[in-house]
């Protein structure tokens, strides 16, 4: 430890460069695939429970995610406290470089936090979540209702069905296939074989494309 201060202490400006580099990483990292597959691993998917030895990779991944964010976050915060009281550098320069740095983190977070819209549409859905649905499709940079309404019902997500059916989905019109067929997979593995979105579905099919009349 003391030997990580010094280091700090010797050339605060590349360690907070790099440990800022590292934060970014490791956030849009976690924001896409840690934090997912850590609460995946520890509360499972559908109905019951998952295994213990799931439930401690799911908490192994959580923690280590933190710990790794938190430390990367302090040296990074050191560093940058060390660059602000280096008194061989002009106050104008310091300042310049603190500027920097919120315009840097600040736009790096803005993307970080946009780019990861459409994965958390995805993980709402999933987790049948209809209020963080429906902030995230706001904002995503691709995706539409009708994938969204075949995945919700592969997921026997009934609330969020009725919701994109009201909103206008297609049941027919995903490229990934049917919602009625998504349905009867039962990915959620619902123990009624997911008859409620079924059902809801089969009565509320569109309307057969009328041909257009001869003259």
């Amino acid at each position: 430890m003391k030997r990580l201060f010094r280091r700090i202490q010797r050339s605060p400006l590349k360690a907070f460069a790099v440990s800022a580099l590292l934060l970014v990483v490791l956030t849009a990292a976690a924001w896409k695939f840690l934090i997912p597959l850590g609460v995946i691993a520890l509360v499972g998917i559908g109905e019951g429970y998952p295994p213990i030895a799931m439930k401690i990779l799911g908490c192994t991944v959580l923690a280590m995610t933190a710990l790794g964010w938190l430390a990367s976050a302090s040296i990074a915060g050191i560093a940058l406290v060390y660059v602000e009281i280096d008194r061989t550098r002009p106050l104008a320069s310091r300042l310049g470089i603190l500027a920097v740095t919120v315009l840097i983190a600040g736009g790096l977070s803005f993307a970080v936090w946009l780019h990861g819209r459409d994965d958390a549409a995805v993980d709402a859905i999933i987790r049948g979540n209809i209020q963080e649905y429906e902030a995230a499709v706001r904002w995503r940079q691709a995706g539409n209702l009708d994938d969204d309404l075949w995945l919700a019902a592969r997921w026997g997500r009934l609330d969020i069905v009725k919701l994109l059916v009201a909103m206008g989905a297609n049941p027919a019109g995903s490229k990934y296939g049917s919602a009625l067929a998504a349905a009867r997979e039962n990915l959620g593995q619902r123990s009624d074989g997911n008859r409620q979105v079924i059902d809801f579905l089969l009565t509320n099919r569109p309307p057969p494309r009328s041909e257009p009349k001869q003259r």
